[in-house]
């Protein structure tokens, strides 16, 4: 039976939404449910092998915050010293086919 864990930031949103919606359909447990923070390690990742990424996908130009770094730009950098071979991953970005319509058709 494959293990699959879901991380998503941020939290609150669309991504947070459509996230816990994921989670659902593909039956993962609370526990494998986990909101990225700056703390998060990637050895987390290991135990599973189907790893889902929620990931905002919006432009940071028309964020009503100003923070520069999200936890994923944090995160994205442990990434370069463990392997992860044998994993799987997907991605769940909203994208913004309003700012960026001409990626969408």
């Amino acid at each position: 039976m494959t293990k699959t864990g879901l991380i998503y930031s941020p939290e609150g949103g669309n991504t947070h939404r459509v996230s816990i919606i994921a989670a659902k359909k593909l039956n993962v447990k609370d526990e494998d449910f986990i909101l990225l923070d700056k703390n998060t390690s990637v050895e987390t990742l290991k135990k599973y092998d189907l790893v889902v990424c929620g990931i905002s996908t919006r432009g940071r130009e028309s964020w009503a915050d100003t923070h520069h770094d999200t936890d994923w730009d944090f995160f994205i950098h442990k990434f370069i010293d463990v392997d992860l071979s044998g994993k799987k991953f997907a991605i769940i970005g909203l994208g913004n086919h309003i700012l960026y319509k001409r990626n969408f058709s």
